[in-house]
């Protein structure tokens, strides 16, 4: 999830173990939060984008080039034009927002003939925006963050390999026979392997992002519809088609708009028909003596 990326991106670098890094954030203030966070953590890091003054971006870059510090943690922007070689990984803290964005990015690794491994951190709302820029730009390989255990397996694996390649002197003979009297060689092995290991700690939660279910259900085409779901025919009317055996218009009659009932007709000669009753008034156009109206309420004014 959003919240996983810092302990997700901490981890990656623990596994992958990055000689010289770049994470391409989106705005400036996440590239100078997660910088002070991988710093605070033991990375050594720094950040580059465009509010940094030229002189300090040049001092950051020429370090970058030399070493002096392994991730550099910077914007699209910013990052354009830079030329760094032997970037062994690049990390995309959030997907890019198109695929012109992701190409220019993985770009800074596998240079000249060197190898190089990008990485995107997707949550499962992003994922299908992945898959957009992956059907462009060519296949990619979906994997779990690691867990404390399949890291710890993994950082045993190569300490046990580097033990096998370390080549032996002289003086590392003598040394071993001192250890031998003064601990004996099961004891020393065992305070040496605590050693060891102890610069390998694994910091954050054991199991970070999706599982394993979770994600092949992601990587799975979505599922078609059963024939049994198909469309209606269409209706103008809406719901089920139905014909309908046309009307005679004859059959219709007159109607007022609304919820009125049909009006009477008067008659051609302009006599009204039996049965309709008209109250008229006087010809002098006065109101009759018999007929009473209610008498207008006056209005109340407010004083000013």
């Amino acid at each position: 999830d959003e919240h996983e990326r810092d302990d997700a991106t901490m981890r990656l670098i623990d596994s992958l173990e990055p000689t010289r890094a770049m994470i391409f954030c989106r705005t400036k203030s996440e590239v100078d939060r997660l910088a002070g966070t991988l710093a605070a953590r033991g990375v050594p890091t720094q950040s580059f984008h465009g509010d940094m003054e030229q002189p300090m971006r040049e001092r950051v870059l020429n370090g970058f080039r030399k070493g002096e510090f392994q991730v550099l943690v910077a914007t699209d922007v910013a990052a354009r034009g830079i030329d760094v070689a032997d970037v062994s990984h690049v990390f995309n803290y959030h997907i890019p927002y198109d695929t012109d964005s992701y190409v220019h990015r993985v770009g800074r690794t596998g240079r000249a003939g060197r190898k190089g491994v990008a990485v995107t951190l997707v949550t499962p709302q992003e994922y299908h925006g992945l898959r957009r820029i992956q059907s462009k730009v060519g296949s990619m390989q979906y994997s779990l963050i690691p867990t404390h255990k399949e890291l710890k397996r993994a950082n045993q694996n190569k300490l046990l390999e580097t033990l096998r390649m370390q080549p032996v002197d002289s003086e590392a003979e003598k040394f071993v026979t001192t250890i031998e009297e003064e601990l004996g060689l099961a004891q020393a092995a065992n305070k040496m392997a605590a050693l060891l290991m102890a610069k390998d700690s694994i910091t954050g939660p054991d199991r970070i992002g999706v599982q394993g279910q979770r994600l092949e259900r992601l990587q799975s085409p979505p599922k078609r519809r059963d024939d049994k779901y198909k469309p209606r025919p269409f209706s103008p009317g809406g719901g089920k088609f139905r014909k309908f055996a046309p009307k005679d218009s004859s059959d219709k009659k007159p109607f007022h708009k609304g919820a009125r009932k049909p009006f009477r007709k008067f008659d051609s000669d302009g006599t009204k028909p039996a049965g309709v009753k008209f109250r008229k008034f006087d010809a002098a156009s006065t109101i009759p003596a018999d007929v009473k109206f209610g008498k207008p309420k006056k209005k109340k004014f407010g004083k000013a």
